[in-house]
């Protein structure tokens, strides 16, 4: 074959090859386009996924501090659990401690009214009521009988008298 019919073959299959190539150029554009349309989404997915990993490291800094924060309260728990038992125990030391000298208060008020007679307030206390109670009834004879000489009864009784036998 010549140069000639080489070529006018050629220019033949000229159109079908620019329609292929014109075909092949569409599908590269296309195919360009998804490849930036995914690069673009991959991006977008890496910040998205960067964000979301920045996040997960805040929450387990923060579930960090909160577990750390949990032991110190439960620490201070214990703490208060034991001080409360021993609260408790000494609440209960001190109420049988206290049921104790309230039994040996009573125990005591009673010996002190059995004994009331021998003690120096006893003395003192019916030398008190005795003196009291004959001022009383000398004043009932006085307003009774004012005409009535009673100085011999008032020698007798005076509260001179009474408070020297206290003494003795």
């Amino acid at each position: 074959m010549n140069n000639s019919s080489k070529l006018e073959s050629v220019q033949g299959q000229r159109p079908a090859l620019t329609k292929k190539l014109n075909d092949s150029n569409a599908a590269q554009r296309v195919t360009a386009e998804a490849l930036e349309a995914a690069n673009e989404e991959k991006r977008l997915l890496k910040e998205d996924s960067t964000s979301h990993l920045l996040e997960v490291a805040r929450l387990r800094e923060k579930v960090e501090v909160s577990k750390v924060e949990a032991e110190k309260l439960r620490k201070n728990l214990e703490d208060s659990d034991r001080r409360m038992e021993k609260a408790e125990t000494e609440a209960t030391k001190f109420l049988s401690e206290k049921k104790e000298l309230e039994g040996k208060l009573e125990n005591a008020k009673a010996n002190f009214v059995v004994n009331f007679h021998h003690t120096e307030a006893y003395t003192n206390f019916s030398n008190y009521f005795s003196s009291v109670g004959q001022q009383e009834v000398m004043a009932v004879i006085y307003s009774e009988h004012p005409n009535l000489d009673i100085t011999f009864i008032e020698a007798k009784f005076s509260p001179m008298d009474i408070e020297d036998e206290g003494e003795e």
